[in-house]
């Protein structure tokens, strides 16, 4: 580590930043590395970050999540790829089910918190995508539309590509049974939770299963004051 630095700091006394900064990259001396990036743009700071996260960091892990979310690479906090990748060159772009990280999804609050507690740009798309991979590769409808949530990912009408239409309803895996009362008293009481600090909230999507939960509760004799 010793002899890195000295050959980045004399690489910086010849005014030759780039060269330090590529010198410190593969020496892994990370805090000299990103100083340096900082001072030639942003682009060299986050494929510093994303380097550094890369090699460094345990797949999954919500540091490295943070990371390469800061360095402008969402895809790459799904990715398998460990620290002996091809680096600098690495890229993936892809999700596909059965690709991603295993502690990824077994620490998904861990993850989820780190991001939200940490807003940066395109947290949101994580955070969805983080709900696709535990509801697609898990099963895990509550988790996921817990990450949908802190997304504020829309409500929409049921369909085949909808994320979000009754919280905890799993109505990708069981599409003819996923409206129950109490998937509809979640989402009732999060409504009202909405209205409490904006008395024009709305949801659209929700209105038509409050007709069904006014049906249920007509068919056990329990009337309604509406």
């Amino acid at each position: 580590m010793q002899a890195t630095a000295l050959e980045v700091q004399r690489l910086l006394v010849s005014g030759r930043k780039k060269e330090a900064l590529e010198f410190a990259q593969e020496g892994q001396l990370w805090g000299p590395a990103l100083v340096i990036a900082s001072q030639l743009g942003d682009q060299f700071y986050g494929d510093t970050v994303k380097l550094m996260a890369l090699k460094q960091l345990k797949v999954g892990s919500p540091l490295r999540t943070l990371c390469l979310v800061v360095a402008g690479q969402p895809a790459d906090v799904f990715s398998k790829v460990s620290s002996g990748s091809n680096l600098p060159g690495y890229v993936n772009t892809s999700i596909q089910p059965g690709q991603v990280a295993a502690n990824m999804l077994d620490g998904w609050e861990e993850n989820l918190a780190i991001l939200t507690a940490n807003r940066t740009k395109d947290d949101g798309l994580v955070i969805i995508l983080l709900g696709d991979c535990l509801w697609k590769e898990r099963k895990e409808a509550a988790a996921a539309h817990i990450c949908y949530l802190v997304a504020e990912a829309s409500f929409e009408p049921y369909s085949d590509g909808a994320r979000l239409c009754l919280i905890g309803a799993a109505h990708w895996n069981c599409p003819r049974i996923y409206v129950s009362p109490e998937a509809i008293q979640r989402t009732e009481l999060y409504e009202y939770s909405k209205v409490l600090g904006n008395s024009q909230f709305l949801r659209l999507p929700f209105q038509p299963y409050k007709l069904i939960y006014a049906y249920m509760r007509l068919k056990l004799g329990k009337w309604l004051i509406l």
